[in-house]
């Protein structure tokens, strides 16, 4: 065993060295008498445990710990104490001394039984913090972000690559932005995951949206299980947490272009058809006053228009009435357009005597004169259909006001027809 005796005082140096020489055991004692000289032995070989005087003529009290400690973090530090400094010494062991001794109050058998179990037990906390060490590097080598959280939604751990998804410097900030509640864009998301990890060990797949350090919202599909802490037995969660922002912006652009109309921006087919469904549904739970209404028309004209200005003009003029229908359209109405030059309006009316009005404004906005590359007039023939007397389903109600339309198309052109109501079926 080679020991560090680092004391000043001559008499207690020749003490220990004749309780070491009678004492059982291959040992070696070398002796400092400063910190500076403890640094420099340091420097020069191993060794396996310090036995520390806390006043030296370079350093004073619990700063003579700390200075020594902080030379060799993995050595066992006894402190060698006197009747009148036994507050240091337990203030040491507090901050990671291992042991405090009395002077004149050991044999040698005594200090060197208690010198081998400061070493066993230093060299269980070396590779305790070894083995910590490789798990965090591990935790931050992971191209993935990890978390541990605590059931009320603190954040007690994140790695590098949630701390930079963050747009944080350190675990630290992060850490401390979680414990401001500055973290969660919905709180009330954290709650629902909380609740789900209750009725089931894992949680897969779950959105949850986090606010970056710059500010904006991320989206991350957080994957996590719910275990109990070996000491406290309370509730952990820990698990993934992988940014799907750009994904989910992706996602909705997809979707957007998959339901607008290319050329004039509006709601397609598919798109008017998933609108006037759903208030569909809502009309017939009863929730809603108001009954939905199709106003459908195509544009007279607007073939001549096509064939002899060309189709640019042609695309311009779809455009033009596009902006001048929506003017005319209350707040809440809905203007698509469903192939060509026909277009669909969902009025949502609670009595259906004021689709008069809203078609007179729509025939209006459209008959106006267009200015293309020469000025141009068209026109608009509307077919009205309104639920549930012309229909009570999607395929129904399109299929009354189509057919309205072609009959104002007959009657005129420029006008509109309101559907006719289909005859009872016979039981």
């Amino acid at each position: 065993m080679d020991i560090l005796l680092v004391e000043d005082n001559p008499a207690d140096v020749y003490l220990l060295r004749e309780e070491f020489a009678a004492a059982s055991g291959d040992h070696t004692l070398r002796v400092a008498a400063s910190v500076a000289e403890a640094a420099a032995l340091l420097a020069e070989c191993k060794s396996d445990c310090i036995l520390l005087d806390l006043w030296l003529p370079d350093s004073f009290g619990l700063d003579t710990f700390n200075a020594v400690q902080s030379m060799a973090p993995d050595l066992p530090v006894i402190i060698l104490s006197g009747n009148a400094d036994q507050q240091q010494a337990l203030e040491a062991v507090r901050n990671g001394a291992q042991d405090f001794l009395m002077k004149g109050d050991s044999d040698s058998d005594k200090l060197l039984r208690i010198m081998r179990y400061a070493i066993e037990r230093a060299r269980v906390k070396a590779d305790l913090r070894r083995s910590q060490l490789r798990y965090r590097r591990l935790y931050d080598s992971v191209p993935v972000g990890l978390f541990q959280a605590s059931s009320t939604g603190e954040i007690l751990s994140v790695n590098s690559m949630l701390v930079r998804t963050l747009g944080f410097d350190s675990e630290r900030d992060a850490l401390r932005a979680g414990r401001a509640g500055s973290l969660f864009a919905n709180p009330g998301q954290f709650t629902r995951a909380m609740n789900k990890l209750h009725d089931h060990p894992v949680l897969e797949g779950f959105e949850i949206d986090l606010y970056h350090r710059a500010g904006q919202t991320l989206t991350v599909l957080v994957n996590a299980a719910a275990v109990r802490d070996e000491v406290s037995a309370e509730l952990i969660v820990e698990g993934t947490a992988i940014d799907i922002t750009e994904r989910k912006f992706t996602e909705s652009q997809l979707r957007m272009n998959a339901e607008r109309d290319e050329l004039t921006g509006l709601a397609n087919r598919r798109a008017f058809r998933a609108i006037l469904d759903d208030a569909i549904n809502v009309a017939k739970s009863g929730m809603s006053n108001a009954l939905p209404a199709v106003l459908m028309f195509d544009l007279d004209g607007f073939k001549s228009v096509n064939d002899s200005l060309g189709h640019a003009a042609g695309d311009e003029l779809l455009r033009d009435v596009t902006q001048r229908v929506k003017t005319a359209l209350r707040q809440g109405d809905i203007l698509a357009r469903i192939g060509g030059d026909e277009f669909a309006i969902l009025c949502e009316v609670p009595d259906p005597s004021s689709l008069e009005l809203i078609a007179k404004k729509v025939l209006d906005a459209v008959s106006a004169p267009f200015r293309l590359p020469r000025e141009v007039t068209i026109g608009a023939s509307i077919g009205v259909a309104v639920f549930p007397g012309h229909g009570n389903d999607y395929e129904s109600l399109m299929a009354a006001a189509d057919a309205a339309m072609y009959i104002a198309k007959r009657a005129g052109k420029g006008r509109f027809s309101l559907a006719e109501v289909p005859p009872a079926k016979s039981a």
